[in-house]
């Protein structure tokens, strides 16, 4: 279960996609109510995501043809159907 997590956690880039999130709560504060600008950033959580798992599943034949065992599905953190359900 725990690679599990760490394959998605790496497919998505974890990292900017928090960065991203971040940004948009703060801006969306300016503009709108709390309760309002969480649901925002939810909403650009998401969708960073799905754009990341996305991203790994079209990329795989080619990650998989270079060798690219860094990746999380080539390197067998998850599976693609495990992406696709």
């Amino acid at each position: 279960m725990k690679s599990r997590i760490t394959g998605l956690a790496k497919a998505s880039h974890f990292g900017p996609t928090l960065i991203v999130t971040t940004l948009s709560y703060f801006f969306a504060e300016l503009y709108w109510p709390t309760g309002s600008a969480l649901l925002i950033a939810l909403s650009f959580f998401s969708g960073q995501l799905i754009v990341g798992w996305s991203n790994d599943l079209v990329d795989y034949a080619d990650d998989l043809s270079h060798q690219r065992m860094n990746k999380p599905l080539v390197g067998g953190l998850i599976t693609r159907k495990y992406l696709q359900s």
